[in-house]
């Protein structure tokens, strides 16, 4: 924009604005005496007369920012590496650069005051010290106090920035600048890619990748995680891949369980590298044994099935599966249920088996539901046959299914259903222990 256009628009927002100088600078001056305020406001008209554009910046700072200093800040915007904050009444906002040196003060959506090459010289624990040029900024967790340079020997003040930050992270932007400053620890980038995953996932991305570039591993996985779901980068399994490598290679207990679980995940399924189940069974292996609940019943379904390279063994599938379902995995607590149903691996006993459908029944499995469920229709197998609780089950497995329940069980659930209702049963009815 040429000049001249700046002076015109900065005109044309003074003659919309309903605030005079005066009353500007009373707002922000506290407990100033009236003929001081005015003389200031006076010193800012001549300045501004002459043509001081350094005094119309403190003047658009004043009317942007002191008046919407005690305005809710309740929109909150992340966009790129940069956090805003807006005013509701006016519409003013603050810019905050995360990885730049720089703060944007904006009145008015065209006019903007740019406060650049800030330097963040103390932090006191729970507020920053910053200067930009004349400039001194404190950024505290619900306030930003700017102390603006004197004019001509008049001292402007303090201006106050109070906003109620809800969406405003003062620990996190504490890291980030310490990360900016070069203090922050790979610890510190992997929070701040956290704080970010549910708000903005390019700056998620962002962040996990400074500390994954780091050999941060939990921040490894995350961004390997990004990478397979397509969140805040191009889906690429490759790269999705890559980078469960790395956590899942790095630590002295053999690497993240979870990125090992993972690229045993794409080895299985020939995602992002070649198929090969001996090298799934390998990072399973390396997961199950650091206690990897999914890991663990991957490992078991390997020994159930005597693929990639293992020999069907009933008794480790039952070794692997119990030591997931001790962590709450469903599907193993199923599986479990039905090797002792069936006495496979283990020694037969139905309470048992009954045990872990309800295990898993109680996490919307929607087979172990429906097992449930056959139990006390039948009856017979430590359970007293009870038509209300079959017909509860057997509704949860129905209503659970969505595409997991078998064709068989959904069929013999439904035609349970349909005869229960017929003899009168009724599932509000159900005491469900």
């Amino acid at each position: 924009m040429k000049p001249l256009e700046q002076e015109k628009n900065f005109n044309k927002m003074l003659r919309k604005s309903n605030f005079s100088i005066e009353a500007a600078v009373a707002n922000c001056s506290g407990a100033m005496e009236a003929d001081t305020i005015s003389k200031n406001g006076q010193s800012l008209k001549n300045q501004i007369s002459k043509g001081n554009v350094f005094s119309k910046a403190i003047l658009l700072f004043f009317i942007g920012i002191c008046f919407v200093g005690s305005l809710q800040a309740q929109i909150f915007e992340f966009k790129g590496t940069s956090i805003s904050i807006y005013g509701l009444d006016i519409p003013a906002k603050i810019t905050i650069d995360l990885t730049k040196n720089e703060m944007k003060v904006c009145p008015k959506s065209e006019d903007c005051l740019t406060l650049t090459d800030l330097k963040y010289e103390k932090y006191f624990g729970e507020s920053f010290l910053v200067h930009s040029g004349d400039y001194e900024i404190t950024i505290k967790s619900d306030k930003i106090v700017v102390q603006a340079p004197d004019l001509d020997g008049i001292s402007l003040m303090q201006v106050f920035f109070i906003y109620d930050l809800l969406y405003f992270d003062f620990n996190i932007f504490v890291k980030a600048k310490n990360a900016q400053m070069g203090n922050a620890t790979t610890e510190d980038l992997y929070q701040i890619g956290n704080y970010f995953k549910e708000k903005n996932l390019t700056q998620a991305v962002y962040w996990y990748r400074k500390a994954a570039e780091q050999g941060q591993k939990e921040a490894q996985y995350a961004l390997g995680s990004c990478y397979y779901n397509g969140e805040g980068v191009t889906k690429d399994l490759e790269q999705a891949a890559n980078w469960w490598r790395k956590a899942a290679e790095q630590g002295v207990q053999g690497g993240d369980a979870v990125a090992q679980n993972y690229l045993g995940y794409c080895y299985s399924k020939g995602e992002g590298v070649t198929q090969n189940l001996e090298q799934a069974i390998y990072w399973w292996r390396k997961a199950a044994e650091q206690g990897n609940n999914s890991a663990q019943y991957n490992l078991g379904v390997c020994y159930k099935d005597g693929i990639g390279g293992v020999e069907k063994d009933p008794s480790q599938a039952v070794y692997w599966w119990r030591k997931s379902a001790e962590q709450g995995y469903s599907s193993a607590q199923y599986n479990l249920g039905i090797y002792y149903y069936g006495g496979i691996g283990v020694e037969k006993d139905s309470s048992q088996a009954v045990y872990w459908w309800r295990k898993a029944a109680e996490q919307e499995h929607s087979n172990a539901e429906y097992n449930l469920g056959a139990c006390y229709y039948n009856g017979g197998i430590g359970l007293e046959k009870d038509g209300d609780i079959a017909l509860y089950w057997f509704e949860k497995a129905i209503k659970n299914g969505d595409g997991k329940l078998t064709e068989k069980n959904k069929n013999s659930a439904e035609a349970g259903i349909k005869e229960l209702k017929e003899q009168g049963y009724s599932s509000s009815r159900a005491k469900i222990q």
